[in-house]
C-alpha cells in the first residue's frame, strides 16, 4: 500500500509549509532546500492519492483534504514527541516490583536481573520470591506490579498471558533405588500408595496436583509438607523420600543429572501465567520489565519449557 511508504518529515515539511505558507521559508526553517521539500510534498500527496496543497505564485496553501490532513498531521506529531519524551523518561530509571515463585526464580531470575540491567540500568527492581498463593495475594493488593503464577484466581483487574507449561516429574535422589525401575514415564495411577514430599495445600502446584489425583480417584501419601524449596530438595537427596515437582526444582542444581532421578508424570504439566494489572495502568518501567520477562520465557529450552501461542486475557471480579 503507498500509504506504508509516509515519512515522519514529509508530515513535518507539509504542516511547516501549512503554517508558513511558502516552501522556501518552510525550507529556510528547516534547514533544507525548496526543492528537496516539495519533491517531499509531491511524494506524500502521491502516498495519498490526494491533492494537499495548492501552489501559485504567491505560495502555498491547503485544499479542502489538505485542511484535514493538516489537522491529523499536526496531531501525529505531537503524539510522536510525546512517545520520545516517554522513552528518554523511562531510560532514566524507575521502581518495578516482580514476583516469582522458588523454581520460577531459579528458572529465570538472573537471567531476568541481568538483562533488565543491561536495557534499563536506572530501573530499581524490586524481586520478590514467594508461593505462587501468596505472590497472589500481593498482587491483589497491589504490593507488586507483577508476578508469575501457576494457579491463576479470580482476582480484581488482573489481566493474564499464559507463557507456558512445564511437565510434572516424580524426582528421588539418584543413591535410593528406582522406584519405578528404568521407566522414564510413568501413570498417575502408579503413584497409589507412594510416600510423597508436596508443598502444602496453600502453594499453586499443589492445588493442581490435588486436582490430579482427584481425576484419577486417588489421595497423596504424604510424608512431610515442604514449602521451602532448599529444604525440599535436601531432603529428597538425603533419601527421605521422593516429591512431585517440575524440572525446574532442581534444573539449577549442580550435577542434578547424577544427583536426581527424574521420571516424567504422564498428563500432568503446570501452567505459568504472567499476572499484571491491566498494562494500560501500569508504569514505563513495569511494562518494560513485563516484555523483559515474556522474553526471558521465551529463551527457555524448549524441551523442558512448552511455550504458549499468544493468550491474553482480563481477570474480572469474582469467585472462580
Amino acid at each position: 500500500m503507498a500509504r506504508d511508504n509516509l515519512e515522519l518529515r514529509q508530515l513535518r515539511y507539509f504542516v511547516r509549509a501549512v503554517d508558513l505558507g511558502s516552501f522556501s521559508r518552510a525550507a529556510t526553517a528547516l534547514g533544507t532546500v525548496p526543492s528537496t521539500l516539495s519533491q517531499q510534498i509531491s511524494r506524500l500527496e502521491g502516498s495519498v492519492a490526494t491533492r494537499l496543497l495548492e501552489r501559485n505564485v504567491r505560495g502555498v496553501s491547503p485544499t479542502a483534504a489538505g485542511l484535514e490532513f493538516y489537522r491529523e498531521a499536526q496531531l501525529a506529531l505531537r503524539h510522536v514527541e510525546h512517545a520520545a519524551t516517554v522513552a528518554q523518561n523511562a531510560r532514566g530509571g524507575g521502581r518495578v516490583s516482580i514476583g516469582l515463585a522458588p523454581t520460577t526464580a531459579d528458572m529465570i531470575g538472573l537471567p531476568l536481573l541481568r538483562r533488565i540491567r543491561e536495557r534499563y540500568p536506572a530501573l530499581r527492581i524490586n524481586l520478590m520470591e514467594s508461593p505462587s498463593g501468596q505472590l497472589s495475594h500481593m498482587l491483589d493488593i497491589q504490593k507488586i506490579d507483577l508476578a508469575v503464577l501457576f494457579d491463576v484466581q479470580e482476582g480484581l483487574r488482573w489481566h493474564t498471558q499464559l507463557l507456558g507449561s512445564e511437565k510434572i516429574y516424580f524426582i528421588e535422589s539418584a543413591r535410593t533405588p528406582p522406584t519405578f525401575g528404568k521407566q522414564t514415564k510413568v501413570p498417575m495411577e502408579r503413584l497409589a500408595g507412594v510416600p510423597l514430599m508436596l508443598p502444602s495445600a496453600y502453594n499453586g502446584l499443589r492445588r493442581q496436583l490435588n486436582a490430579a489425583f482427584m481425576r484419577h480417584g486417588l489421595q497423596p501419601e504424604l510424608i512431610a509438607e515442604i514449602d521451602a524449596l532448599g529444604t525440599l530438595r535436601n531432603a529428597v537427596l538425603d533419601g527421605m523420600g521422593p516429591t512431585l515437582h517440575a524440572w525446574s526444582a532442581v534444573a539449577n542444581v549442580p550435577n542434578s543429572d547424577s544427583l536426581f532421578r527424574l521420571v516424567e508424570v504422564e498428563g500432568v504439566i503446570r501452567s505459568n501465567s504472567l499476572c499484571c494489572l491491566n498494562p494500560d495502568e501500569l508504569s514505563m518501567a513495569a511494562l518494560g520489565a513485563r516484555l523483559t520477562l515474556i522474553e526471558c520465557f521465551r529463551e527457555l529450552d524448549a524441551q523442558k519449557f512448552s511455550l504458549a501461542k499468544e493468550s491474553t486475557r482480563l481477570i474480572g471480579a469474582g469467585p472462580s
